[in-house]
């Protein structure tokens, strides 16, 4: 994706999740699914082995933690806990929020990638809030904002 193409792309997501990224190379690596991402490709300047899986991880790991404090503050039981786990961090919901929000036109797939399928869109979204995680220096709170500001929450 040249640098024009993507300062259009980033503004269109910021306005989406309403979070401006400090640090877009971040975001840029979010938003790259289904495959790696070779030395020279964008501005990256080292290999990214994973596309934006590294990001999901994180994301998912956050999202699933920012769920679990809430479930506690409401004094769920562990059953209904872990349901609204199941449910609220299934690839099927973050697929839905994703192409609801028309995330969905913003992921950069590879060659040879049809399309966006459940699993990628589900990446995505968890992707970028890894990378928000980083971009606010490690702020959970940022985390749940965006969460809630896209109806993840």
């Amino acid at each position: 994706m040249d640098s024009s193409t993507f300062n259009i792309t980033r503004l269109a997501v910021e306005q989406i999740i309403d979070y401006p990224f400090r640090n877009p190379l971040l975001l840029q690596e979010a938003l790259y699914a289904g495959g790696p991402i070779p030395l020279g490709h964008g501005p990256f300047t080292k290999p990214i082995t994973e596309a934006n899986k590294r990001l999901a991880l994180m994301g998912d790991s956050f999202f699933k933690a920012i769920l679990n404090d809430r479930c506690d503050e409401m004094g769920m039981s562990r059953a209904l806990t872990n349901a609204e786990l199941q449910r609220a961090a299934s690839n099927k919901h973050l697929d839905v929020v994703g192409r609801k929000l028309g995330l969905d036109k913003y992921l950069v797939l590879q060659n040879g990638c049809p399309g966006v399928s459940k699993d990628l869109m589900a990446t995505g979204v968890q992707a970028i809030l890894g990378a928000v995680w980083r971009d606010s220096g490690k702020d959970l709170k940022a985390v749940e904002g965006v969460a809630e500001r896209i109806g993840l929450l």
